[in-house]
């Protein structure tokens, strides 16, 4: 799995939590540290992420577009505008930013809440 090799690269593979004792498929939720962006290029389905420490705003941005474009990516930050414009720049299937969906945060939308 991608775990696995992640880790034979040097990486630590975090996992949280117990897995239930139930019949079925389950996935332990993980976080991987200390992995060189670009062997995590594949994007990883379940509970787990690749965690990477950058040296700046456009590093971060050349980081998270290296798989071509993933289904969530998440941006974080005090500055909403900037943060905006980060959000902006990766290639994903929706861009959250400080946890909210980037069409929420648009002038003149309107959340609405089922």
């Amino acid at each position: 799995t991608q775990l696995r090799r992640y880790a034979s690269a040097g990486a630590v593979v975090h996992r949280a939590g117990e897995l239930p004792d139930l019949a079925g498929w389950f996935f332990q939720s993980a976080v991987v540290t200390g992995i060189d962006p670009e062997l995590a290029r594949d994007e990883m389905f379940g509970p787990a992420l690749t965690v990477h420490a950058v040296s700046s705003v456009e590093r971060a941005i050349a980081d998270a577009n290296l798989c071509g474009g993933g289904l969530d990516a998440f941006v974080f930050g005090e500055d909403e505008a900037a943060a905006l414009d980060v959000g902006s720049r990766i290639r994903a299937g929706e861009v959250r930013i400080n946890g909210t969906f980037m069409t929420d945060l648009a002038e003149g939308s309107e959340q609405t809440f089922w």
